[in-house]
């Protein structure tokens, strides 16, 4: 009984031990990419097993903190974009002849609408 017993703890570690290596894949990919379902899908983890990895609060104040590093970037390219401007290429007859910087006005007036709140 004791060996069984042995065997458990064992199992039990190298468990943990995959599980914790399979939850640092899916974050690695989510803070990579800012989608779930790209980083369950190159993880290897299924989105149920996600969800029940959030049950556990401290893998869920690790999503959360990638998540806020998401939005962070995502913020930081909107500004970008709207007051530094992007290329664009321009073609003419299937051949790029130019670029121009493309600016967005809209994107720009959402984000300080944004602020306002």
């Amino acid at each position: 009984m004791k060996k069984n017993r042995k065997n458990r703890i064992t199992h039990s570690g190298e468990f943990l031990r995959k599980q914790r290596a399979n939850q640092e894949a899916f974050l690695t990919l989510f803070r990579k990419y800012g989608l779930q379902n790209r980083a369950c899908e190159e993880s290897g983890v299924d989105h149920n097993t996600v969800y029940a990895w959030r049950k556990d609060p401290k893998f869920e104040q690790r999503f959360l903190e990638a998540e806020t590093g998401i939005s962070r970037l995502a913020h930081d390219e909107a500004i970008r974009r709207a007051v530094y401007g992007y290329d664009k290429a321009v073609f003419y007859e299937g051949e790029q002849v130019a670029t121009v910087k493309e600016y967005s006005d809209a994107l720009l007036a959402k984000i300080l609408s944004a602020h306002d709140r």
